[in-house]
């Protein structure tokens, strides 16, 4: 298939971290974890609806062929069959092409064959969205990320299976997002991705700042970017997804969890129409206009590919990213910041305390209520999470599936994993502090209806009072429709 220009926020992946994963996620490890496989095609056909997420057209119809790695031509006795997006997105153990060894030791010893089908990311909601409705046995386990509420009816609650000692070792606000209605968890994170500040080391030392100090609240990033603003005569600072209708959430809540606001409380009604959400919306337009610090530019700004494009060009020296972000400004390619760009934890609101606060990113799986043997399918969802399993996903390059960051807190903190990729000690840290990213089942229409009142109140255009008013009535309305009244 051929990509749209702008499609999610990991579109730029490929270009970034593909050509440089040998040098900075440990290519002797996944040589040593990857012998020669034998490979089968899988080719598969779905309909894009046209009124998808993505801002550029895409075709209606459009064929996917996707190899899929084998380690054995045995008969089992049992299957597990599994639907999500194709590397590089996140994908779990079996689903591309790390960590086959350990998939074929699992297989063999479960008597169980593992069967993925992967698609472009944007397929895949509409495509669980027919199977689910349409009732009867398709999947054992499923890819989500911001649907998890949608689904909600749809798939097991997994604290039914899962221990204690492996929810000790997940970060608390994972488990939180995704918990939903109260008490039901409807999956887990395959892998931990969340938003960090990323920032030029060599545009700091030019204006005088210190390149191995971060900002370390809003204060501190006022104040850093209006020096590198008055001194180099750039903007310091680029928003992300702040141009489409992912401004609504990529490009707002990591603000809001900066402020502690809560987004959507347990029962998924809003929690952040509050002085919180006040002060989120107020930050991001004063960054705009009362310090000029942000790049007007940003307003534009639909894809992830904007902002990494103007960090690796130099054209900024901060922005929000996800942690492809590091290896990606390694690749001479595309970026003129080789060795340049280093990485911090978000900086919090100060005036309340807030030392930090991100974005989760919710790449998750989950268990369908046809599935044929659940059990089974939650088996292998904790052998995806076994520290060796997330070991051979973190050290693996990316073109093969590999190069996200364990979701378990142990492997993260593992002394390879941290020596592999510098991101993963800044991760471990980042995670330290909230990152909520509830999504109500509503959300897909609540976004595009807040999206421009967000957008015009960090123009300047309406008040945040205001937004937050609109925000409300907007929520509330669509809550209605799907719910009735609280």
């Amino acid at each position: 298939m051929s990509e749209p220009k702008k499609v999610d926020r990991r579109k730029f992946i490929y270009a970034g971290l593909g050509a440089v994963a040998l040098v900075a996620i440990g290519a002797a490890a996944y040589i040593a974890m990857n012998p020669p496989v034998v490979t089968q095609t899988v080719t598969t056909s779905t309909t894009v609806p046209t009124t998808s997420v993505v801002t550029t057209t895409v075709p209606t119809t459009s064929v996917v062929t996707t190899t899929v790695p084998t380690t054995s031509q045995k008969t089992y006795k049992y299957t597990i069959k599994y639907l999500g997006p194709k590397a590089p997105d996140p994908t779990p153990i079996g689903a591309s092409e790390y960590g086959l060894d350990l998939l074929q030791k699992w297989q063999d010893e479960n008597d169980t064959k593992f069967e993925p089908e992967v698609l472009a990311w944007i397929e895949v909601e509409p495509k669980e969205t027919t199977e689910l409705v349409a009732g009867g046995y398709s999947r054992d386990v499923i890819y989500m990320c911001t649907w998890q509420a949608k689904f909600s009816n749809f798939v097991h609650d997994l604290n039914k299976f899962i221990p204690s000692t492996l929810k000790e070792d997940i970060p608390p606000s994972t488990l939180d997002t995704n918990t939903y209605p109260k008490g039901h968890l409807n999956s887990v994170h395959l892998c931990l991705s969340l938003l960090l500040l990323f920032y030029n080391r060599k545009i700091f030392s030019k204006a005088g700042l210190d390149p191995y100090q971060p900002p370390e609240s809003w204060s501190d990033l006022v104040r850093m970017g209006q020096q590198i603003k008055d001194r180099l005569g750039i903007y310091p600072y680029a928003g992300i997804n702040m141009g489409g209708d992912y401004i609504a959430d990529w490009g707002f809540v990591h603000f809001l969890n900066q402020t502690g606001a809560t987004f959507f409380d347990e029962d998924l009604y809003p929690g952040f129409i509050n002085d919180a959400g006040k002060r989120a919306l107020q930050f991001m337009q004063d960054l705009l206009i009362k310090y000029k610090i942000m790049d007007p530019a940003s307003l534009t700004y639909q894809g992830i590919e904007d902002n990494t494009r103007a960090f690796e060009t130099g054209t900024v020296a901060m922005t929000p990213n996800w942690t492809f972000q590091y290896t990606s400004s390694l690749n001479p390619e595309h970026s003129s910041i080789v060795g340049d760009a280093w990485m911090t934890i978000l900086p919090g609101d100060d005036s309340v305390g807030i030392r930090s606060g991100s974005m989760d990113g919710q790449d998750t799986l989950g268990i369908p209520l046809t599935s044929k043997n659940p059990e089974l399918a939650f088996k292998y969802i904790q052998f995806h999470l076994s520290p060796e399993a997330q070991k051979a996903m973190a050290l693996a390059p990316p073109e093969k599936g590999g190069g996200w960051m364990p979701i378990r807190k142990s492997v993260l903190a593992d002394p390879e994993i941290q020596t592999s990729n510098p991101v993963a000690g800044v991760l471990l840290e980042q995670a330290k502090y909230k990152s909520d990213a509830r999504f109500p089942p509503e959300w897909s229409a609540i976004k595009v209806r807040i999206s421009p009142i967000i957008r015009d109140c960090v123009k300047g255009d309406v008040t945040p009072t205001e937004a937050l008013k609109n925000i409300e009535t907007i929520i509330l309305e669509e809550i209605k429709k799907s719910r009735g009244s609280k």
